[in-house]
């Protein structure tokens, strides 16, 4: 009898044992919300993935989601494998979401970037709509016919007021290629290229003390007057040339030297202009890199080119499609970072929005004068503001409605923090 009172006894107890360690795995489980490749998400979402509290696909790359409580969103820091998240992510007394590891006295979250807090209702940012690159040419006097491939000086002047008035804000090519849209909350990129090398796009000249100054009227002068105006413009602009550009009274390493001092850029358009699906593979990497060449041996030291932009806006035979990125000319590697056409496309503008295509970028061209030219393009938005790219001012995060969610590129994420964020009526 005693017997088996004990053994009674000791299955009771194990039994217990056993019970609270279940209890004690599923809170732990419960508490931590880690999902199988170690990122956290907040929102309510389950190891298994199925509520991202907003219905998104969760992130694949490690990237966090953070949905915005109360509409109003500070810094949050990342995680590595599954830390605290209730000190991460839960909103203070105000709703506003705190930087991870947080002190009494708010140090923890100064010590990271501590980006300006958003009213994310009001300024409605969407990291994975359009980004607006548009392709000018020559800026000419008035009394030239300009066609839909140049603007005259007071049209170009027009265009920079009309896109400050609306909201843009200069980014740089390799800026904008690298992922690193640093504007205003609010703002919405805008990238500004010239094909050809023209010297009314830029040239220098010498002026009455003989010094060397941009050719009066210019692209490069209308901006950098444009700049002294609007500083938070900014002022910037990638030259995409042949052979031979920039006529002038300078050196091409005096041109050259000018740009990138003054935060202009240096872009590959084909040394001859040849229609690039009429090339085949060494054709191509010779009018390729010739121009490649020419950079090298005039840009600053250590300069590098970032992109191409198809003469004609026409893009190689598909077999070659890769030649236009990378490919070797008399013993020069070059290596860019995207290509881009003529003229809207359906490939997204957005590096962090699927389907980016980066041998298939689309430019407006600077005209107004055919649909999809930048007229047209500029009335769109209007009519449609929620298409358009527009910042919530943190360059390591990447902001969205969750309307839009199912547009986010998961896998270019690259480490950046991911907002999905609701919209209220």
């Amino acid at each position: 009898m005693k017997g088996k009172n004990c053994l009674a006894v000791l299955a009771k107890r194990a039994f217990l044992i056993f019970l609270l360690i279940f209890i004690s795995g599923c809170t732990l489980q419960t508490e931590e919300q880690i999902t199988e490749n170690g990122a956290v998400l907040s929102g309510g979402e389950s190891s298994d993935g199925l509520d991202s509290g907003f219905g998104e696909t969760p992130p694949q790359n490690g990237s966090q989601v953070v949905p915005a409580q109360n509409g109003v969103s500070g810094n949050s820091s990342e995680t590595s494998g599954g830390a605290d998240l209730q000190a991460q992510s839960d909103p203070a007394p105000n709703g506003v979401f705190e930087s991870g590891s947080e002190t009494s006295g708010g140090a923890g979250s100064q010590a990271q970037s501590n980006p300006p807090e958003i009213d994310y209702q009001k300024v409605k940012p969407y990291e994975v709509g359009r980004i607006t690159v548009i392709m000018y040419h020559g800026v000419v006097d008035a009394e030239e016919a300009p066609d839909k491939y140049t603007r005259t000086v007071e049209e170009f002047k027009a265009d920079l007021q009309t896109l400050y008035d609306e909201g843009f804000r200069l980014v740089s090519m390799r800026d904008y290629l690298d992922n690193n849209i640093k504007i205003e909350a609010g703002k919405s990129p805008v990238v500004l290229t010239f094909d050809d090398g023209l010297r009314t796009s830029f040239s220098l000249v010498k002026n009455e003390d003989g010094i060397l100054v941009p050719r009066p009227d210019c692209a490069v002068d209308l901006i950098n007057k444009f700049a002294e105006l609007h500083p938070d413009f900014g002022k910037t602009a990638a030259f995409f040339i042949n052979r031979d550009p920039f006529a002038g009274d300078a050196s091409l390493a005096q041109s050259f030297a000018y740009l990138v001092e003054n935060g202009y850029e240096i872009g590959n358009h084909t040394a001859s202009h040849a229609a690039m699906d009429e090339l085949d593979a060494l054709q191509l990497q010779a009018e390729i890199g010739e121009v490649e060449k020419i950079i090298r041996e005039n840009a600053p030291k250590g300069y590098e080119c970032v992109a191409l932009t198809y003469p004609f806006g026409i893009r190689p035979k598909e077999e070659f499609h890769s030649f236009a990125l990378s490919g070797e000319f008399e013993g020069i590697k070059y290596n860019y970072a995207a290509a881009f056409r003529e003229g809207q496309s359906v490939s997204p503008s957005a590096p962090n929005r699927n389907g980016f295509d980066v041998l298939n970028l689309p430019r407006v061209r600077g005209s107004d004068n055919e649909e999809t030219d930048l007229g047209w393009t500029l009335r769109s938005f209007r009519d449609n503001p929620d298409l358009k790219y527009v910042s919530d001012g943190d360059p390591n995060k990447i902001s969205v409605p969750e309307v839009y969610a199912e547009n986010i590129d998961y896998a270019s994420v690259s480490g950046k923090e991911v907002v999905v964020y609701e919209l209220s009526g």
